[in-house]
């Protein structure tokens, strides 16, 4: 043993980091963007949700495949289906006999309960993949499938389907000048206001072009078919105007009540985040 003092260690020096210096960019526009970092603070007003999140309370309680379906596929859908297939039928067999000098041919109108069997089959036939499949192999008594023939006749389903429209087709010329969606407009409307009933969504919206092929669950909320500029509507001074426009369309429903906006390159831009800011929304986007 000895009494003699162990060697004192030096201390490391920690290595002094450097600050990262901040940049200043400048957009054509004349806009500064910096590189700093804003500082941490309280969560913003503008991301503080303002509703419960959630499946909506119509979807609160469903037991069976069909209840869920028909949550989305509404009877209101469905009668408008029944009267404008109707129509058409009427319409064109009174054509028919007029140009032909026959006697009007008689049309069995459709009711509810045939136009859901008719949605039944064409999802059916979805199902068994039978899209190269012709209507006589689909009733044949030999190969055929025999829910098809129990449902209804052959030749009722190709009637139905000839005639099955979802707007008054006598309007639809005036219609569609100022609408281009207009032979589906009204189903359409319906549809995406289901989609809203039965789902609330939490502190994020994604808006894109379409959904991405995922194994993930994803739920659409709104959307916008594409059609170019309607028209008689006024020319967006820029392509990016017309973008920001529709994203702010979109979003509309859910403005003030919290969720931040998700964009990719193609939606992201100052001017949106500034005008989303304005009504108490946030977005984050790659630019």
């Amino acid at each position: 043993m000895s009494d003699e003092e162990p060697p004192r260690h030096r201390a490391k020096r920690k290595p002094q980091v450097k600050p990262i210096p901040v940049k200043i960019f400048s957009s054509n526009s004349g806009r500064q963007w910096t590189s700093k970092e804003p500082p941490k603070k309280k969560v913003p007003i503008a991301n503080i949700l303002r509703q419960r999140t959630g499946v909506g309370r119509p979807a609160a309680d469903i037991q069976t495949l069909k209840e869920a379906f028909q949550l989305l596929i509404i009877q209101e859908m469905i009668l408008l289906l029944v009267k404008e297939t109707n129509r058409r039928a009427h319409l064109f067999l009174e054509r028919w006999s007029e140009e032909n000098s026959v006697e009007k041919s008689q049309w069995r109108d459709t009711d509810l309960e045939e136009m859901w069997a008719f949605i039944g089959l064409l999802l059916l036939a979805g199902v068994h993949r039978a899209k190269n499949e012709t209507l006589d192999e689909l009733w044949s008594m030999i190969n055929g499938r025999p829910i098809f023939r129990a449902t209804m006749t052959k030749n009722r389903f190709k009637s139905l389907l000839q005639f099955c429209r979802f707007d008054n087709t006598t309007t639809r010329e005036e219609r569609l000048k100022v609408d281009k969606l207009a032979a589906i407009r009204d189903l359409w409307t319906m549809f995406l206001a289901r989609l809203q009933i039965c789902y609330t969504p939490g502190g994020s919206l994604t808006v894109d072009e379409q959904l991405i092929p995922t194994r993930d669950t994803a739920y659409p909320l709104n959307a916008e078919v594409y059609l170019g500029r309607q028209p008689g509507a006024p020319t967006a001074a820029k392509d990016k105007d017309r973008i920001r426009n529709l994203v702010k369309q979109l979003v509309h429903p859910w403005i003030n009540t919290g969720p931040t906006i998700i964009t990719d390159n193609y939606y992201t831009s100052a001017e949106l985040a500034e005008d989303l800011l304005g009504v108490q929304t946030t977005l984050v986007g790659t630019i």
